[in-house]
């Protein structure tokens, strides 16, 4: 007998794999006293009172507000005669690259929606709305709506296979400790990504004081230097090491090993001898000229003989211009220097020689270096622990 068949204490088999005795497998007509569809119009005004909320302001974290239009009294009544929302209702996306996007309605105040907004509600003797949204945003609710849209050009759901859902049901006093349970995570990670927000935000500003010399660090006084380029870094070009690891640039963890890479690359195939050798400690001026286009080896190995290896001539802090190299002044110095500057544009090597750099005492380049690590690492420690809270509630 297969284990899929053999009967476990206490659980029953249904289509849906093994669920408790007293849990039940309903369709969604069944538990939901409302499925609306927003309403598809296009208003006369987007100065009015009431807010008109479409699929862009729908995020699995809650409303996103900050870009929503808002219509006349008139109007909204019309739509809303015929799609009300009221508070903690289910508002799912049906349609776009965020299908099966929801979060729930926490506004107090009346507004309407378009086509591309479903409504959920579910009945209050039969499920919990709590409930109901934390099993759609589950990987088996998610894996259901992508199912029912599976081998469709167009990435849509409609009302009438949202109604046909099957769904997991436990007693209502079960799903109410459950939807509490689950919350409680949804608000730790709520909380949490804002944090990593306001860090991030933070430390653009002390980044942008500390690396130009607008706000000085203790014991450190008199004028910066500023150099060119040139006389901080050389370009150099070492070639015929076919041995060595193949190297890429990225935008958030610099130069490294191709074989650390997420998405697939495309090995070369042929002889690498005319790559260049890169050495840990040095830049590496890429491609991706909108991000400043310089970014910090910590490997050894070859890269593309496309980029340009930096190597210093002064005694740096290594860490106080790989994060100078990622700062508004340095990207905004780059742009005036680089003629037509754009997405995919190669800063080259005359480009860069003709910038003026800070530099300060070495001294101080290890001091606000350490500062703004630290900085930077209080953001990494909170995206851990974000990641932590999601994994945890997913289990």
């Amino acid at each position: 007998m297969s284990n899929n068949n053999q009967h476990k204490q206490g659980y029953k088999h249904t289509p849906l794999g093994w669920i408790p005795e007293e849990w039940e497998i309903k369709e969604f007509v069944e538990i939901t006293s409302k499925v609306l569809d927003g309403t598809h119009f296009s208003p006369k005004s987007k100065n009015g009172n009431y807010k008109y909320i479409t699929s862009k302001n729908i995020r699995n974290e809650g409303l996103d507000l900050t870009d929503v239009d808002c219509i006349e009294e008139k109007e909204h009544r019309e739509i809303y005669k015929r799609c009300p929302v009221l508070f903690g209702d289910i508002l799912l996306t049906k349609d776009g690259a965020g299908t099966g996007t929801c979060c729930m309605n926490t506004l107090q105040e009346e507004f309407s929606l378009l086509s591309s907004v479903a409504v959920l509600r579910g009945k209050d003797e039969v499920c919990e709305n709590r409930y109901l949204f934390q099993y759609i945003k589950s990987p088996r609710g998610q894996f259901t709506i992508k199912d029912a849209i599976a081998g469709q050009a167009i990435t849509r759901i409609t009302l009438e296979k949202i109604r046909g859902f099957d769904i997991i049901i436990p007693p209502l006093p079960e799903q109410h400790k459950i939807a509490t349970i689950l919350s409680t995570w949804d608000e730790a990670i709520t909380k949490t990504q804002q944090l990593i927000a306001q860090l991030q935000q933070r430390n653009k500003g002390l980044m942008q004081q500390l690396l130009n010399c607008k706000k000085r660090l203790k014991g450190f006084e008199g004028e910066w230097k500023r150099l060119h380029a040139t006389e901080i870094f050389k370009g150099v070009s070492i070639k015929n090491n076919g041995t060595e690891r193949l190297l890429s640039a990225t935008q958030d963890r610099g130069i490294i090993p191709r074989d650390m890479l997420e998405a697939r690359v495309t090995m070369p195939t042929g002889e690498t001898g005319s790559f260049k050798l890169v050495e840990i400690g040095d830049f590496v001026i890429s491609l991706r000229s909108f991000q400043g286009g310089i970014e910090y080896s910590e490997y050894r190995g070859l890269v593309s003989p496309a980029y340009t290896v930096l190597k210093p001539t002064k005694q740096i802090s290594t860490s106080f211009f790989k994060h100078y190299f990622k700062s508004y002044d340095f990207i905004g110095h780059l742009a005036v220097a680089v003629i037509g500057i754009r997405d995919g544009k190669q800063v080259s090597y005359e480009d860069f020689s003709i910038l003026k750099l800070p530099y300060p005492s070495i001294e101080e380049q290890d001091a606000i270096a350490k500062v703004v690590d630290a900085a930077v690492l209080q953001v990494k420690l909170q995206e851990q622990r974000l990641a932590a809270l999601q994994q945890q509630k997913k289990g």
